[in-house]
């Protein structure tokens, strides 16, 4: 049995990946007109109804038109027809999803040895198996953790105190460099200059995120928090993941305490299977056999003894998942006016009427009106195998007979939308034209 570590080319590779990657650009919502009119005016265009939109009304207004008249109120009352067509695909959406990890494709998660067998386990551990999982002795001594910053607080409104000019730093993380500049102006206040600092620090994407932050016991002042993106402590010959160095007369780092290191970073520190020796690593997760993915959520008292075992829980949670997505999607159909989605689903319906017997070995009983109704009672006391040659057997399994008919209703459904959403999608264009007019007059 072997304890895999993840590659360290790079030294830390996920401590310098770009955080551009995880942040995400919000626009103001306002009350701006530009805003709302451009928000309704794409939910037109795409078919969608803009009716639900909080910029509807405000719409109406600016055109002064009444709710039920001209070009404009039939734009935002939408498409019923698309809306209902867009919500029947979501429901089949859902019901082929929770088909599919009773399929054979959920064998993964569904049917192998993957739930810790002890409460201590889970715990201790995130587990995750892509097969049995094997049996193995786990203590962590030491969590990693990042590094963090946290500047001193200082009056916010107050005059920043630097001269006009750029101003000169350099920000060094794991025997890294990279320079930066920020510019004060005339006028500008302590805030402004530290809310500079945060986006230089923010646009050089080199491993770390810098915020400011109001002081919650001093009212009108704040201070700047840095938070490395990664866990690990220095790389040796260092005492610090990251560290500021001032580069101008007047000092900003300094001003502002950038270095001022409130947590400090640390290496995970765990032993394998009684090892002679522990392991020290950046990251609180390990790799066991290559099947076997382990995060670490704490400081163990002591080895741990993890084994595992067929998880019935999240076996019984899918059939229930299942149970109530059929229901749902049974009486949306129902009330469809759509006569090729309904024999597709007829199809589904009448296959899962002839598995009455496979289904109630399941704990699944179809009641006469055809819904089904879920008892998780009868699935703890069959064996795992039985259970599986239930659901996935080529020929008698239940998931795998409805497969394939799942997947053409979804596959109809994908066309009768797409096609829906373009008709809508041209009309409303057209209409747009005389929307516009009537907001540029």
């Amino acid at each position: 049995m072997s304890l895999q570590l993840g590659a360290m080319e790079g030294v830390r590779e996920n401590l310098l990946r770009k955080t551009a990657e995880n942040r995400s650009k919000q626009l103001s919502s306002g009350n701006s007109y530009e805003e709302t009119i451009t928000s309704v005016l794409d939910k037109i265009s795409k078919g969608q109804s803009a009716g639900t939109s909080s910029g509807a009304d405000l719409l109406r207004k600016i055109t002064n038109e009444e709710n039920g008249s001209s070009n404009v109120a039939q734009l935002l009352a939408g498409s019923s027809d698309y809306t209902k067509k867009a919500a029947l695909a979501d429901q089949v959406k859902s019901f082929v999803q929770d088909m599919q990890v009773l399929a054979k494709q959920g064998e993964g998660s569904l049917f192998i040895k993957s739930k810790a067998v002890t409460l201590e386990a889970q715990e201790a551990f995130d587990l995750s198996c892509t097969a049995d999982g094997p049996s193995f002795s786990l203590e962590v001594k030491q969590l990693a953790q990042s590094q963090k910053n946290v500047g001193c607080d200082v009056e916010l409104a107050a005059d920043s105190g630097f001269l006009v000019g750029r101003k000169y730093f350099d920000f060094t993380i794991d025997g890294k460099t990279t320079s930066l500049v920020i510019k004060v102006s005339e006028g500008d206040t302590a805030k402004d200059v530290m809310t500079k600092l945060v986006s230089a620090v923010n646009r050089a994407d080199c491993g770390v995120t810098a915020q400011l932050v109001s002081s919650q016991t001093e009212p009108g002042k704040g201070h700047i928090e840095i938070t490395c993106n990664g866990t690990g402590a220095p790389i040796k010959g260092e005492d610090k993941v990251f560290y500021f160095t001032n580069q101008s007369q007047e000092d900003v780092v300094a001003q502002f305490g950038l270095n001022e290191m409130q947590q400090e970073g640390k290496d995970a520190i765990f032993n394998f299977n009684h090892a002679q020796e522990d392991t020290t690593y950046m990251y609180n997760s390990a790799l066991i056999d290559g099947t076997v993915s382990v995060e670490f959520k704490k400081v163990t008292d002591g080895p741990v003894e993890v084994s595992f075992d067929y998880d019935y829980d999240s076996l019984s949670q899918a059939l229930e998942n299942y149970v109530t997505a059929y229901n749902n999607l049974k009486k949306a159909v129902q009330k469809s006016d759509y006569k090729t989605v309904e024999n597709y689903f007829s199809q589904i319906v009448k296959e899962t009427k002839s598995s009455k017997e496979t289904l109630a070995s399941l704990g699944i009983t179809v009641e006469a009106g055809g819904t089904l109704q879920y008892n998780s009672g009868f699935l703890y006391q069959t064996d795992m195998a039985e259970l599986k040659s239930l659901l996935n057997d080529s020929e008698t399994g239940y998931a795998s007979r409805i497969q394939g008919k799942a997947e053409n209703l979804s596959k109809y459904m994908d066309r009768l939308t797409g096609k829906t959403k373009k008709y809508y999608g041209l009309r409303a264009k057209k209409s747009n034209a005389h929307l516009r007019q009537l907001l540029n007059s």
